[in-house]
């Protein structure tokens, strides 16, 4: 079994119970209006693109009915409260609202409106185009630049989370998913959500952290980076206690049967007998003082550990991480 499998984490201090939800960092697109099924297919994929070029996930599509249901949410005057209940049972964390309202001669042109709303109801951003003499291709053009508008004032108005790395020692470098982002200690800014906390030190074992990070929040981990060494992944294990503990019985041993086998002079014995006592007794001894010696390697042979800690706005927690 490896060491990273035997080690256990032992939580010494809990700074606070809260915790954040592990949800997915996930928009859901809803397109409608007074445009067919076809058409609002069409323009829902048209915003989908450009919501994964600005790399936001983007959910699986919601069906007929809840799309009716958010466009009637937001034309309502109780919008936030009825929004979010139609997204709590989508499990995302925005939603991508888009509503095309033909106007002009015979419908010619388009009112573009477009709202991004939190999972919890509240508005993020809102804003419209208008597509005068709208055929299709200015059409999907129009939601095209309107979705582009939106995540960036999105962007803009949300405050990007932050880690801020550091490690006992410092100089370690630090990849975040993947990526090599500098050495500790470094502040990082990055998306909300799961991310994967990854230090590399020449001569110490790289340590890998997982953090759920919410919308906003900073959190601060300091990593105490353990020697190659000590975690057998250099140089091996220590043999020095074994064969210590080794030589000490086989000491004792070989002492107590010199013992058992000795023989005392006697007037009717044979003239020639086994005086193995006294060879029997030092070794005993000699064995006695190797065991000690072994006794003490033993008492100072080091299983490996080190501290983790992580705080942010929400809790954080102080632990150790050791073999046995």
């Amino acid at each position: 079994m490896t060491p990273i499998a035997r080690s256990i984490a032992l939580v010494l201090l809990c700074l606070t119970a809260r915790s954040v939800p592990a949800r997915a960092q996930a928009v859901a697109v809803f397109v409608g209006g007074e445009v067919d099924a076809d058409e609002g297919d069409d323009l829902r994929s048209i915003a989908r693109t450009a919501l994964d070029a600005a790399g936001w996930e983007v959910a699986s599509d919601p069906e007929a009915g809840r799309l009716d249901a958010i466009l009637g949410c937001v034309g309502a005057g109780e919008a936030s409260t009825c929004v979010a209940e139609q997204l709590d049972p989508l499990e995302v964390e925005r939603a991508l609202v888009v509503s095309i309202e033909r106007a002009g001669k015979r419908g010619a042109d388009a009112d573009v409106k477009g709202w991004v709303y939190r999972r919890s109801g509240e508005l993020i951003t809102v804003d419209h185009r208008y597509c005068s003499s709208c055929g299709d291709e200015a059409l999907r053009d129009a939601v095209r630049d309107l979705t582009t508008g939106l995540v960036r004032d999105v962007q803009a108005k949300l405050a990007p989370s932050t880690l801020a790395l550091s490690s006992t020692p410092s100089g370690a470098r630090v990849y975040i998913d993947g990526d090599l982002v500098g050495l500790t200690p470094v502040d990082y800014r990055l998306s909300a959500g799961s991310h994967e906390i990854r230090m590399e030190r020449d001569g110490s074992r790289p340590e890998t952290r997982t953090m759920e990070v919410a919308e906003g929040e900073r959190v601060e981990i300091d990593l105490a980076l353990v020697a190659a060494h000590e975690d057998g992944g250099t140089r091996g294990r220590p043999l020095a206690p074994w064969l210590v503990t080794g030589g000490a019985a086989g000491l004792l041993i070989g002492g107590g049967i010199l013992i058992a086998i000795d023989e005392d002079h006697s007037l009717d014995g044979p003239r020639r007998i086994r005086d193995t006592g006294p060879l029997g007794l030092g070794l005993a001894i000699s064995g006695a003082v190797v065991g000690g010696v072994a006794a003490y390697l033993w008492s100072h042979h080091r299983k490996r550990g080190a501290p983790v800690a992580a705080v942010s706005s929400n809790g954080g927690y102080v632990g150790w991480v050791q073999d046995f």
